[in-house]
C-alpha cells in the first residue's frame, strides 16, 4: 500500500510518496538508518509508532514515466520490508 499525497513546500508543488512497514518495536532504529543507505529512492521515517519508507518529489519532476517508476520501486522496496521486519502483512 502506497499513499500518494500533495503538498506545497518551498513555494512548489510537491508529491510525498509514503507506505508502511511495520510497527516502531519490530525494527531497531540503528537498522533502519542503515537499511536506508541501500535504497535507489526513499528513506526509512519513523511516523508516530509507525517505521514507513517516505520519497518526497517535485511534482514539476513527475512525468507518468518517472510516477510509474516510483511507485513500483517504493512498493517493491517496502514489500521486501514489510516481510523481513512485519509479523503479518498489516500494511
Amino acid at each position: 500500500q502506497i499513499a500518494v499525497r500533495p503538498f506545497t513546500a518551498l513555494e512548489r508543488e510537491w508529491c510525498d510518496f509514503v507506505s508502511p512497514i511495520c510497527r516502531r518495536q519490530a525494527l531497531p532504529p540503528e537498522i533502519a538508518v542503515k537499511l536506508s543507505r541501500r535504497f535507489a529512492v526513499g528513506a526509512i521515517c519513523l511516523d508516530d509508532e509507525v517505521f514507513a519508507l517516505r520519497y518526497p518529489a517535485p511534482t514539476s519532476c513527475l512525468d507518468t514515466a518517472t510516477f510509474d517508476l516510483l511507485l513500483q520501486v517504493l512498493a517493491a522496496t517496502a514489500d521486501e520490508l514489510e516481510a523481513d521486519f512485519a509479523a503479518a502483512d498489516d500494511f
